[in-house]
Order: structure tokens, then sequence, then C-alpha cells
């Protein structure tokens, strides 16, 4: 049960994507972009649009989304699946109404995202997974990968909206942020039929808001979505945040008070590449060359519960020492440039 979580002080969880946001570098064993025509720099979701848009999309979730997976996890020892997803999984717009942008061109096409299928049509695969996790012993982490306007203008939002060759996100509306609160408040409603096999939510990935105003858009739309969220999830499910590990010093101590917005628990990305010339794949020892950099780095990763008050993380970035003090719950999640499981030639073609 859920309330097991607080007493485990570490959980091994792995990402289970390209099923509802499909990104192109993930292309084994079946390519979801095949035939579809990029209008960007990059493919993405939002150039899946016309009459045989939905087929695509459900014929892809019917070929990706197997219990043969999930028994691979568990054999693996996942304790944790992370299912990324968009907001037009959960809600849609009425008539011709779309996500807020800057242009009417870039309105349009942000359309396309929730014209694809109705909410009611992807639930059937949620279903599944959280079927197929129930039964291997496997929690589910629903993460809201994709947010009105996009959060940051990349793929796993997707989109591909760059300026001057910086991606670029739209999401900082009031309207958007109106719809993505809808949207958490949507997936909370649904997770709650789900405690069983339920971890917990996540309410944004990998924003780019920089700016103060940025950060306090952000800080707004945290509150409303938890508070959302809490409506129909009890206060011990974790509601997963997210800050870049450069910026978490933005946030003060016990910046959302349990009392108030129960469990809290934060994610954050740490992204390392390998030299010009190195490449880290499972056909090349990958793992361990990655394993060896991190060591390096001296970075603590992995998920504690409860953190007790005043306790520290301490992580080395690039050199530069970082040290972060929380009261409430901390994640600090490494991904790696190949992520598949340790053991990563019995998860070819899981896509994870």
């Amino acid at each position: 049960p859920i309330s097991n979580v607080g007493r485990q002080n570490k959980f091994h969880g792995v990402n289970y994507g390209n099923r509802f946001v499909p990104e192109d570098w993930m292309k084994h064993p079946h390519d979801f972009f095949d035939g579809i025509v990029k209008n960007a720099r990059r493919v993405a979701l939002w150039d899946l649009h016309g009459a045989d848009a939905k087929r695509h999309m459900l014929d892809w979730l019917e070929a990706t989304i197997l219990e043969s997976h999930f028994q691979e996890m568990k054999q693996f020892g996942v304790d944790v699946v992370r299912v990324p997803c968009g907001y037009w999984n959960w809600v849609t717009y009425a008539a011709d109404d779309g996500p807020e942008a800057t242009d009417d061109a870039l309105r349009s096409r942000l359309k396309n995202l929730h014209r694809i299928a109705e909410p009611s049509d992807y639930e059937v695969y949620f279903d599944r997974i959280f079927e197929f996790a129930g039964r291997h012993g496997i929690k589910v982490l629903l993460d809201l990968h994709g947010l009105p306007g996009s959060q940051n203008g990349e793929i796993h939002s997707g989109v591909c909206i760059e300026v001057d060759g910086a991606h670029t996100g739209h999401f900082q509306t009031e309207a958007n942020r109106r719809m993505a609160v809808r949207a958490v408040q949507a997936m909370a409603k649904y997770a709650s039929r789900k405690t069983d096999s339920l971890f917990g939510i996540q309410v944004i990935s990998e924003p780019h808001l920089h700016t103060d105003e940025g950060h306090e858009f952000l800080k707004d739309y945290y509150k409303q979505s938890i508070l959302a969220a809490r409506e129909c999830l009890d206060s011990t499910i974790p509601i997963v945040l997210f800050e870049w590990s450069y910026e978490m010093e933005k946030w003060g101590e016990n910046a959302f008070p349990e009392r108030k917005f129960g469990r809290v628990l934060w994610d954050t990305h740490l992204y390392h590449f390998p030299e010009e010339g190195r490449l880290w794949t499972s056909n090349n020892g990958g793992l361990e060359k990655a394993k060896h950099e991190y060591a390096c780095w001296r970075v603590f990763v992995g998920w504690t519960f409860p953190q007790p008050r005043g306790l520290c993380h301490l992580c080395a970035v690039a050199g530069r020492p970082i040290r972060l003090r929380w009261r409430w719950l901390l994640a600090l999640v490494v991904r790696l440039l190949d992520h598949r499981l340790e053991h990563a030639e019995a998860s070819k073609g899981m896509g994870l």
C-alpha cells in the first residue's frame, strides 16, 4: 500500500516513455514517426494530424504497452515506473479553442495535440498500465510531460519550438496555467481509483521558466495544481514537482508545508553527455562508462522517504559543489543519454 512509501529509503525506477508522448530518437523496435512530415528541426507529436491521426496513435499504444515489459521490469528489481503523458490525454478544448501562443500559426499547430483523440480514448491504455503494474508489484508515477503551449518547446512536451536556435515554451499565460491545473485534477481523479498501484503524480517536467517572473508563475502553478490534486488524492500520496539542480536555492525551506499540501516530492535531472568521440550505448559498455563519470562527480542519487529536517544532499556538478537543504522530500534523478534498464540487452524494444 502507498502508506509504506514513507518507510522505504530507496526506490528503483524506470521511465516508460515513448508511449503517450513519442520522441523521435526512440525508434526500436518501432518508429512512431515513420512517414510523418516534420515542420521544424525535429519531428514531434504535433506533426501528427489528419484523418488517420487517431488510428495511428491508438495502434501505437496497442503495440507498445505490453505486460511482458512489466514482467522484465520486475525481474530487474524495478519498484516504480514513470509514465510520461500530455495534458491532451486528460482534458481537451471546446470547438476551435486551444492553447495560447504568440502567433496564429503556432496556435494552430498546438491544437493538433488535443485533436488526435479524446481523453476517453486514452483511458483504456492507462488502465492497462496500472493493471500490468499491479500484477507485478510495481507502482506507477503519472508524469505530466506536455503542458498547454509547452513548458519548454522540447519534443518530450509534444512540440519542437525554437527561436534563434533555443527551445522556447509558451506555457507562461494564465489561460494555459488554468488548463494545466484542470489536467492535473483530471489525472488525480483518475489516479484516485488506482491507489493500490499508484506511486504519485508529477505536475510538470523540465520547465524553462528561469526568470524571476517565470519562477513566480511556476510557484503559483505548483500551489494550484497540488491543491487541485488533493481534492481527489489523500495527503500521503506524493505530488512531484520539478526544479533544475542549479535553481533549487530559489525555493525557501518548507515552501510547501505538508500540513497544507500533503506529501511533496522534488524531481531534478542531471544531464552529462560523453565527450566527443566517445559513445555511451548498451553495445559498448555505456552503463559502466556512465557510472564511472558519475562516480567522479560524487553524485548521490535516489528517492529518500521521509527526509529528516535539516538533512543535506551533497553533490558536485561539473566540479561545482551544490548543497541542498529541504524540510520535505527530495528526489535527484540522473538520466543517462542512452537510458535503459541496467540489464540493457533485456530491455531492448521497451522504449525505456
